[in-house]
């Protein structure tokens, strides 16, 4: 039997899934049930805690160690072998801690695979992922600056492929969004025919499939500036806006921008200015969502006081950018979610010779920095990380990793961490997938269930699966 480890709920569908991976740590904790167990070392962790699927707008919807394991609580019982959390029976279990006699896994849903493609891989190629609210899946590729859409059902089944024709070359993948219509949102970077960086948009309509429109802007270069935009997300039915950073009129000077879109055929309608700062050069792309209270949220790289790189946070009223609260964060921020709750996590990341250290932080605009927290992760080649938050207010996150060394690296593995609302690690597993090396290796997406949709390239193939969270009770 097969159960929930949400709510024991018996899924026999479940009871022939394939490989899994297995709990490596547990930790209890997350919206204030249970006990708060800690089974991993803790030395990776550090944490300073004071207390998705996609947002629309408005109209919808310092570190410090702790130093120790917490202990347990009174009519708890740890059993390490194997893993098990028993609670006392008026104790509601932790999120994604599985009944007593159970074992936490992720089992194997189905696979699919793109075709052999000729064409090599560069380090910017990658391969996106976006869940549709049928669970249908739309995975994006983008191959040596050409980018194909394939739409997958809710098994796993090609339904269609379509080469997406842009006004940019290279076309480089930034991001994928649904617009309220269930229309696929792109956002590309790349060059025009004049060599000048351009921004391009993109509305695709998934059932036929047709591509509406593309629509390409150009962007001011500047001295210490590369050009670059991020998210494009739907405000509502008819306007969509996306973060924009691009040179100024002073050299050494950036300007980070909301840039608004005609939703209906694509035409640029208005650009906001937001901050004039310090140029950045190449630093991690802007990022956008809205919050649970119709707030947009930024996030964009800054420089700090200190002169070291780092990032801010910024929450503003939209489509008119004006200011409602901002927050500092130690890198820039590379990923940005939000939860039905009001609150946003971002994802920054700081890389060492053979350590990979996560830098979440959770925060409304009432409390921007209600939770920051540092986890070391053991791996010798560096790789961008992907965030997703549930609707429960858990933070999931995928890192690809490696041992060895650069250029001949060994045990390639998709590490999954989970963490609560409250910034407690729930679990993490070590699943042997060896996806390609290049520069944004995974894409992770969670369906309605809240099963884990994972893209990216193996050997040199568009690869994606669907993993479910079980508990095996015999």
């Amino acid at each position: 039997m097969r159960l929930s480890p949400r709510l024991g709920i018996p899924r026999p569908w479940l009871a022939t899934a394939g490989p899994s991976g297995m709990l490596t740590a547990v930790l209890g904790g997350g919206l204030g049930c249970g006990p708060t167990v800690s089974l991993d070392d803790p030395s990776p962790v550090t944490a300073n805690p004071t207390t998705s699927p996609d947002s629309f707008g408005p109209t919808s919807g310092q570190d410090g160690s702790d130093g120790a394991s917490e202990g347990l609580d009174e009519g708890t019982r740890l059993d390490l072998a194997p893993l098990k959390l028993d609670v006392a029976p008026d104790v509601p279990l932790p999120p994604g801690v599985c009944p007593p006699d159970c074992q936490f896994e992720l089992n194997l849903a189905w696979t699919y695979d793109g075709f052999d493609p000729s064409a090599l891989l560069d380090p910017e190629d990658q391969v996106i992922v976006q869940v549709e609210r049928d669970d249908h899946v739309v995975v994006a590729e983008e191959r040596q600056g050409a980018i194909t859409l394939a739409r997958l059902d809710v098994g796993g089944q090609e339904l269609w492929t379509l080469p997406l024709s842009l006004p940019c070359e290279p076309c480089r993948l930034v991001d994928l969004r649904l617009h309220p219509s269930g229309d696929l949102l792109l956002s590309v970077r790349g060059v025009d025919g004049m060599g000048s960086p351009v921004t391009v948009a993109a509305r695709v309509e998934l059932g036929a499939p047709t591509l509406l429109w593309s629509s390409a802007i150009a962007l001011a270069n500047g001295a210490g500036v590369a050009p670059r935009t991020g998210t494009l997300l739907a405000h509502d039915e008819s306007l969509l806006l996306q973060p924009a950073i691009e040179g100024s009129m002073t050299p050494g000077l950036e300007q980070l921008e909301l840039l608004a879109y005609d939703a209906a055929t694509g035409d640029s309608t208005a650009t906001t200015p937001i901050a004039v700062s310090t140029a950045t050069g190449d630093a991690p792309i802007p990022r956008a969502v809205y919050d649970a209270d119709g707030l947009l949220v930024l996030t964009h790289p800054a420089w700090s006081d200190d002169g070291g790189l780092s990032g801010e946070v910024r929450w503003l009223s939209a489509p008119d950018g004006d200011a409602v609260a901002t927050s500092t964060r130690v890198e820039p921020p590379l990923r940005l979610a939000a939860d039905s709750g009001g609150r946003v996590v971002t994802l920054g990341q700081t890389i060492g010779a053979d350590q990979s250290l996560l830098r979440l932080g959770s925060g409304h605009a009432g409390d921007p920095e209600q939770w920051t927290l540092t986890y070391a992760v053991d791996t010798v080649t560096s790789s961008l990380p992907d965030l997703r938050v549930d609707s429960y207010g858990d933070a999931h996150v995928v890192i690809r990793t490696a041992q060895g060394m650069p250029g001949r690296e060994s045990d390639v593995e998709l590490l999954v961490l989970r963490w609560s609302d409250e910034g407690t690690l729930v679990w993490k597993l070590a699943l042997p997938l060896p996806f390609d090396r290049v520069d944004e290796p995974i894409s992770l997406q969670l369906t309605t269930g809240e099963d884990l949709v994972l893209g990216g390239f193996m050997t040199g193939v568009r690869h994606v699966e669907r993993r479910v969270p079980n508990c095996d009770c015999g």
